[in-house]
C-alpha cells in the first residue's frame, strides 16, 4: 500500500517536471512515522531525469532504508531538486534505448491525461481493489420484502 502511494506521488512529481520542461538530479523522500519521528533521505542521480520510473526507483530504495519497526507511516512525500532545463536530449546511452522508450511512453500518457483528464489513464498498480461487500449491511438494506431474497 505504501509503495502504491509512493508511485502515485512520483508520477505527480514527474508530470510537474515535464509540464515545466525541467529535469531533476536529486530525489528526496520524507517519511513521518506514527510516533512523529521524521526521516528525510536524498539521492543524487547520475543524470537528470523527468521520468516517473527513475524517480520511483530511487524513492523506493530510500523507503526500504527507513527503520519502521512496529511503527506505521503517517506522512510520506517525494520531492526533487537540482533542476535543469529539460529542452535538450539529456544524457544518452550507447547501449540501452530504454530511456528513450520510457520518455515516449510517458509523453503519450501525459497527452492522454491532458486531453481526457488525469483519471483517464493509470497504471494497473494504482488501481484500487474494491472493498469487500458487507453482507450484513446488504441484507438489512434489502429488507424482507425483496423478491430476489426469497429465491
Amino acid at each position: 500500500m505504501l509503495e502504491r502511494r509512493l508511485l502515485a506521488l512520483c508520477e505527480e512529481v514527474g508530470r510537474r517536471l515535464r509540464a515545466r520542461g525541467q529535469r531533476a538530479r536529486t530525489v528526496t523522500l520524507k517519511v513521518k512515522l506514527s510516533d512523529f519521528k521524521l526521516f528525510t533521505r536524498s539521492a543524487t542521480l547520475k543524470a537528470a531525469t523527468e521520468l516517473d520510473e527513475a524517480i520511483f526507483e530511487h524513492a523506493r530504495a530510500m523507503l526500504s532504508r527507513v527503520p519502521f519497526g512496529a511503527r506505521r507511516a503517517r506522512l510520506i512525500g517525494v520531492g526533487v531538486s537540482n533542476l535543469t532545463d529539460g529542452s535538450g536530449p539529456g544524457q544518452l546511452s550507447l547501449f540501452d534505448d530504454t530511456p528513450a522508450r520510457q520518455t515516449d511512453l510517458t509523453r503519450a500518457r501525459d497527452a492522454i491525461a491532458e486531453r481526457f483528464g488525469r483519471n483517464a489513464i493509470t497504471r494497473a498498480r494504482l488501481v484500487h481493489e474494491p472493498e469487500p461487500a458487507d453482507e450484513d449491511a446488504e441484507s438489512e438494506a434489502a429488507g424482507d420484502d425483496d423478491p430476489l431474497r426469497r429465491l
